[in-house]
């Protein structure tokens, strides 16, 4: 699965006219099987993508919502710590109102349901 995303990566760059650009996002530690390492891996990706592209933060934040209850438990806490980046990029005063009640309403459900709480 891992190969098969930075291959999209890659394809996308190609389509964007940026040939470094799924280079740039595909360190060699994706590739790797050390679960901490894909961790960490995964983390700063997510850091660097949502860096890069503060334009995207409402869309993936909707969608990361959206497939969040379609992964188990030990994938959700990992999901959750993926999306800090994001939602830190989140500008709130840009958004207009619908997309802001949105952001608010996914906010307060993803807190209700992911807690911390057994």
């Amino acid at each position: 699965i891992r190969r098969c995303a930075i291959q999209l990566l890659q394809i996308l760059a190609f389509r964007i006219d940026e040939e470094n650009w799924a280079t740039f996002y595909s360190p060699p530690a994706v590739d790797g099987f050390l679960f901490e390492v894909y961790q960490t891996t995964q983390l700063d990706l997510s850091t660097r993508l949502a860096n890069d592209y503060p334009e995207l933060t409402f869309q993936f934040f909707d969608e990361f919502v959206y497939r969040l209850d379609s992964a188990d438990s030990l994938h959700q806490k990992l999901m959750l710590s993926y999306l800090i980046a994001w939602v830190k990029k989140m500008a709130l005063n840009s958004l207009d109102r619908e997309k802001l009640i949105l952001f608010l309403k996914n906010m307060f459900w993803v807190t209700m349901k992911y807690n911390g709480d057994p």
